[in-house]
């Protein structure tokens, strides 16, 4: 993968799941975070929840890290219906 396809890759995951934990209005807002090497984008605490977009496997050690009892995954919407256009 290209350079500038990794940028845009994270970048793209980074912003989607900022978007959507800051719909459940958390307490406090993680838009990035590197655990054990892996990178896990949109972690959202409130309550006694870690609610995460994309945990990368990590819902067992981010459990662990924040103090919390359950980790809920944010599934990200799908495009259905979503016709792309060009314009040359």
């Amino acid at each position: 993968m290209e350079l500038l396809e990794k940028i845009n890759e994270e970048i793209g995951k980074a912003a989607l799941a900022l978007w959507i934990i800051k719909k459940i209005d958390p307490d406090v807002l993680i838009p990035e975070m590197e655990i054990e090497g892996k990178k896990v984008y949109g972690i959202g605490l409130k309550g006694n929840k870690a609610y995460v977009v994309f945990p990368e496997g990590m819902e067992d050690v981010i459990k662990e890290v924040f103090g919390v009892e359950e980790v809920v995954k944010l599934t990200p919407p799908k495009a259905e219906g979503v016709k792309a256009s060009a314009t040359h």
